[in-house]
């Protein structure tokens, strides 16, 4: 797992980067463009948090998968083209492509709520609503907050269970589990009582500074979001699978994908950017490290200061 330097970018720059991102793959079916998104969220989403996700998109991507392009076509008989037969009944290319396009939407989808979830913090969410929905707001932190602590309990408990060497039923676990979070939630609301919750309007604090580079980065992304409405305008992203598979050629969309790909691939290119930077100001530190040492080991064996050392050499050279 990597920390993003996309992450220290406004909340509202990365909201609306992650709100248009979503919004785009969400409302077409074009298979250029679930394949564009599907890759890019992988890539970030293994940068971001690691392995985990891979595992956990393989396991859901196969139970989709089995769904959609397993069970599915048995019962549903569009399209026009026929693979084979099961009791009369066609199973079609139409039905299975598109299963398989629906399943890459729904693992990227899964992938850049993961991206989300890394990105925007309990923090942001609080400073972009907490203003105008404190109760929304506080709801919505302490839910994201409950998801994460419940499976760190559960595995708690489970470590209890084989350190005791006893085992015990799922039912049992989820007992203890119940019981633990309701009596943390009263010493939640108790502690939340005691310091003045609810009783008149409470004052925020926060650290995002609306800088220079959030407002270029706004006018990039908005720009590119600018090009894909344009593209989807145009009826670039129309896809059609039934009966047959009808959808935009690339010659003809290209500026669809790729306009989209540059808004995907923002925060990576910009966490390159960054390392790019680090690698160079390292490097100079580095050289300018080992020029202090050189200097101070030819100061300490002539007892003479390399650059007067240096600047006396240079004075004989010209005479």
């Amino acid at each position: 797992m990597q920390r993003s330097a996309f992450e220290s970018f406004h909340p509202w720059v990365i909201f609306g980067y992650l709100a248009a991102v979503l919004a785009v793959t969400m409302s077409t079916m074009h298979p250029v463009m679930i394949v564009t998104s599907f890759v890019i969220s992988l890539v970030y989403s293994l940068f971001l948090c690691g392995r985990v996700v891979w595992k956990r998109s393989v396991m859901t991507g196969l139970g989709v998968a089995v769904f959609t392009m397993g069970i599915l076509p048995l019962f549903r008989h569009n399209g026009a083209t026929p693979l084979f037969y099961i009791n009369d009944m066609a199973v079609t290319r139409e039905n299975i492509l598109f299963g398989g396009m629906m399943t890459l939407l729904l693992l990227a989808v899964l992938q850049w709520f993961y991206v989300w979830n890394e990105l925007f913090g309990a923090e942001k969410i609080m400073y972009l609503i907490g203003r105008f929905f404190p109760a929304v707001s506080l709801v919505i932190t302490m839910t994201l907050r409950y998801l994460p602590l419940l499976e760190r309990r559960m595995d708690q408990i489970r470590a209890g269970e084989r350190g005791m060497g006893s085992g015990s039923s799922v039912l049992r676990r989820l007992s203890v589990l119940l019981s633990w979070s309701l009596e943390d939630s009263i010493e939640t609301s108790t502690a939340m009582e005691t310091r003045g919750y609810g009783i008149g309007r409470r004052s925020s604090f926060h650290l995002f500074h609306f800088r220079k580079r959030d407002a270029v980065m706004l006018v990039v992304f908005t720009g590119l979001t600018a090009v894909i409405i344009g593209q989807f305008l145009r009826q670039k992203a129309s896809c059609q699978y039934y009966p047959v598979i009808r959808y935009a050629p690339l010659g003809q969309m290209y500026l669809l994908p790729a306009g989209f790909g540059l808004l995907a691939m923002l925060p990576l290119v910009y966490d390159v950017w960054q390392w790019m930077v680090r690698s160079l100001e390292e490097r100079k530190q580095g050289n300018t490290d080992a020029n202090i040492a050189m200097a101070q080991y030819l100061e300490q064996t002539y007892g003479v200061p390399y650059h007067e050392r240096k600047a006396r050499e240079t004075r004989e050279g010209e005479m």
